[in-house]
């Protein structure tokens, strides 16, 4: 995954940085580095990204197994 193929799927879900970072396991300024093409989106991050964008994980499923958001990553 590219950081415009990132960016599609952020756009299309309404995805912010730090809901992205949330999904994955990472910090907003990572993410950020993704989207800035400074560094590549790791495959992990790509199969969680295509499978939410595929409707294979869905938002309850994710808080389930993840968590829910930390206080002030809105």
């Amino acid at each position: 995954m590219n950081h415009s193929e990132l960016a599609s799927i952020m756009r299309k879900h309404s995805l912010r940085q730090a809901d992205v970072a949330w999904m994955n396991g990472v910090t907003s300024r990572q993410v950020r580095s993704w989207c800035t093409n400074s560094s590549p989106v790791p495959r992990s991050a790509a199969i969680i990204l295509q499978a939410y964008d595929e409707g294979i994980l869905s938002a309850a499923w994710l808080k389930a197994k993840v968590g829910p958001q930390s206080p002030g990553s809105n």
